[in-house]
């Protein structure tokens, strides 16, 4: 019996010590990547270039991406401050209701992209679309962040710290009440599955009619240069979706996991280290995310590229 003791003391000690300095190490990391987006925002911002309606889309997700860094850098530097049970879960709260919103969006505006994309190049002729593409765009933004806040009204209000440890962000009354794990399975299917599974669909239907559709009198070089870039931007809109699903699928299997268990963050802790690191690190590689997409489109987008180091070099110039 001590020693079953000592074994969860111990356990508990270890993961506590974990969380705390990852917390404050990935403080630092994070305020790169915001200072990075800020940047990157600024190009999209200045130049003339960027005034496609994919552009547009694509700014509202360094936006968002900005949002998710400072909010983690945040979230991150306050685990190091004392609070009582009360401002933890408020602060908890806060945080989350962020961060699972900024996602949100995130993933929302990858599903726009997708399908701006597709009536782009599977339906140019669209008189529907064509007309109305712009007020469609506005109207699919203002969704796209009232469907992330509401996601979270659900889920928000369950998530607090715990009187053991105030920062440790949790759902402490996930085994209490029989909603909370539906909530939480109900959560993952409208901000992951059903995204994910909308994209991968419309982006095979783009590759296949790319492969197996030849314009009418397509025989001049210039418009199969133009098709070459088409084919090249879906790649890098491609790219960018799937490092998203790679870097956030371990948070929303995780806490899936939880939801099915109906296990909370702390009694994973106790019982488990591997599990409750896991937890933890799949957190921080979801809102990771933020520092790996500015990479991304500047190794893959030539337009990006040249206008980020056009404007780094001007102000270097002007800082000299």
């Amino acid at each position: 019996m001590n020693n079953s003791t000592y074994e969860n003391n111990r356990t508990i000690d270890m993961g506590s010590v974990i969380y705390y300095y990852t917390s404050i190490a990935l403080v630092p990391l994070f305020a790169f990547a915001f200072i990075l987006n800020v940047f990157l925002l600024y190009v999209l911002l200045q130049e003339k270039v960027f005034q496609s309606i994919t552009y547009k889309l694509i700014r509202i997700s360094v936006i968002s991406d900005t949002m998710s860094s400072l909010t983690a850098v945040i979230g991150y530097s306050l685990v190091a401050q004392d609070f009582s049970y009360q401002s933890g879960k408020l602060l908890c709260q806060i945080i989350f209701n962020l961060a699972f919103t900024f996602n949100g969006i995130s993933m929302n505006n990858l599903c726009l992209i997708a399908m701006d994309r597709y009536f782009a190049i599977v339906k140019p002729l669209s008189r529907f679309h064509r007309r109305y593409r712009r007020r469609i765009f506005f109207i699919e933004q203002i969704a796209s962040w009232l469907l992330s806040i509401f996601y979270n009204l659900f889920l928000v209000p369950y998530i607090g710290g715990t009187p053991e440890d105030p920062t440790l962000c949790d759902v402490p009354e996930i085994d209490r009440y029989i909603a909370i794990p539906i909530i939480i399975i109900m959560f993952c299917i409208m901000q992951y599955i059903l995204p994910c599974s909308l994209i991968a669909n419309i982006y095979w239907r783009i590759i296949y009619h790319q492969k197996h559709y030849v314009r009418p009198g397509q025989n001049s070089r210039q418009p199969q240069e133009r098709e070459l870039k088409k084919k090249k931007f879906i790649k890098i809109l491609i790219t960018i979706t799937l490092w998203y699903v790679l870097t956030t699928w371990p948070f929303f299997a995780g806490i899936t996991g939880m939801a099915v268990t109906r296990q909370s963050v702390l009694a994973i802790r106790k019982r488990n280290l591997a599990e409750f690191l896991f937890l933890f690190y799949s957190l921080g590689t979801s809102i990771g995310i933020t520092l790996i997409n500015p990479f991304i489109y500047l190794k893959f987008d030539s337009n990006i590229r040249t206008k980020f180091f056009d404007v780094l070099l001007r102000k270097n110039k002007q800082g000299n």
